[in-house]
């Protein structure tokens, strides 16, 4: 999988899938969602997790998931935000976690698990 944000004015959240390695590139996704950067991806618990900074005012943090690369379910849009992209990592305990760089006077670094 891969994702990116448009660089339409609308800057439109995408994603793709590749089944061959890269070779050749499928079922492009444009999602009404829009980021003020790229966005991260993780695959987790058989699942395709998407994480991005909104174009909202406050640039909100935000997560959604997919079971098949193509339809995203469970937005959640959280309260901090960031003018970077945020990182999904797979935690050494075994959770999902989520890494921003917030837009505070001193960008601190924060970490939360899902």
């Amino acid at each position: 999988f891969i994702a990116w944000t448009g660089t339409n004015t609308t800057r439109n959240l995408n994603v793709m899938s590749s089944g061959d390695f890269g070779a050749s590139w499928q079922n492009k996704v444009t999602l009404a969602d829009t980021g003020v950067a790229g966005p991260s991806l993780l695959v987790y618990d058989n699942r395709l997790w998407l994480s991005w900074a909104g174009t909202d005012p406050n640039h909100s943090i935000n997560t959604m998931q997919s079971l098949d690369g193509i339809h995203f379910i469970d937005k959640v849009t959280l309260w901090d935000s960031s003018d970077f992209t945020p990182v999904l990592t797979s935690c050494y305990f075994g959770d999902l976690g989520l890494v921003w760089t917030g837009r505070d006077f001193n960008h601190h670094l924060n970490i939360m698990t899902i």
